[in-house]
């Protein structure tokens, strides 16, 4: 009789509950639809697919993680973040880590929490009717995917969660974050600028339910004007994030649509996620309010 050790029927017990979305095709790819690019580095995660690209940040956990994880958890969040284009396709996955395209191919390996990783990457696959297979690209050959890897966006800042409670406790409770990431959102909902690995809905200035939620919104200041003029059309009720800036053009219109005084936010409540200034803190004259 074989006994088997804990971490071999930990994985029979994997495979026995995947087969229930295995749709009986080989694992093994007859034809390649798509290449995904995926790259990683201390900063974030990148990814392309064809015309489509995405990223995102680490957290301060995350970006202290040996290379090998954060290269295989890029893949798992390329393929959340793209999963509405990728379904149902055969993809073949480029990495420049020699590591994640054999845990990739071979379906685990050695390393416990890496192998943790790429039995998430497969149930996704089984679930949404994906063929994988990945191939190694030299690292010269990768230059996009590490470009959008190590994206300093001075855009991915947020609110120290105390600001927010205090926002949220006088004019919430709101519902949607309007200009978020799965790193920066407040909220369970949020729009964000690029596909994002939790499938929430892109482009906040293309939604049109703003009239139904409590927004809750801090933007980029260049869509300021947009925003507010979408606020008008919808009328809807928002938290707005912004300099006070009277000689722009949108600050008068602020003013006009204010319910009630604004709530000074203080340098200490800005957090910064990345090596790139948040905006806010860009120039000094500016005074942040809600």
């Amino acid at each position: 009789m074989l006994k088997l050790d804990r971490g071999s029927i930990e994985d029979l017990r994997w495979w026995s509950d995947s087969m229930t979305s295995w749709n009986g095709k080989t694992l093994l790819p007859s034809s390649v639809a798509g290449q995904l690019v995926t790259d990683a580095s201390h900063i974030g995660w990148g990814c392309h697919y064809g015309d489509q690209a995405t990223y995102g940040t680490w957290n301060a956990h995350m970006s202290h993680q040996h290379s090998n994880v954060r290269e295989l958890v890029a893949v798992l969040l390329s393929l959340k973040a793209l999963l509405p284009i990728l379904k149902s396709k055969s993809i073949q996955i480029l990495s420049d880590n020699v590591t994640t395209v054999a845990y990739i191919n071979q379906m685990g390996g050695p390393i416990g929490n890496l192998t943790d990783i790429s039995k998430q990457i497969w149930k996704i696959a089984l679930e949404d009717n994906i063929t994988l297979h990945a191939r190694h690209l030299s690292g010269k050959a990768n230059s996009r995917a590490d470009e959008l890897s190590r994206m300093e966006d001075k855009y991915e800042w947020m609110l120290s969660r105390p600001m927010f409670h205090l926002l949220d406790s006088v004019w919430g409770p709101h519902t949607v974050d309007r200009f978020a990431s799965a790193l920066t959102t407040q909220l369970p909902t949020y729009n964000s600028r690029y596909w994002d690995p939790n499938g929430m809905r892109v482009d906040a200035l293309a939604q049109s339910d703003w009239h139904l939620e409590n927004n809750f919104v801090n933007p980029p200041i260049r869509l300021l004007d947009r925003v507010l003029h979408l606020i008008q059309n919808q009328k809807a009720h928002a938290t707005v994030i912004a300099p006070w800036w009277p000689a722009q053009t949108w600050f008068r219109t602020l003013q006009s649509l204010s319910i009630s005084s604004p709530i000074r936010i203080y340098k200490q409540a800005i957090i910064q996620l990345n090596p790139s200034l948040p905006e806010p803190l860009r120039n000094r004259r500016w005074k942040l309010y809600a």
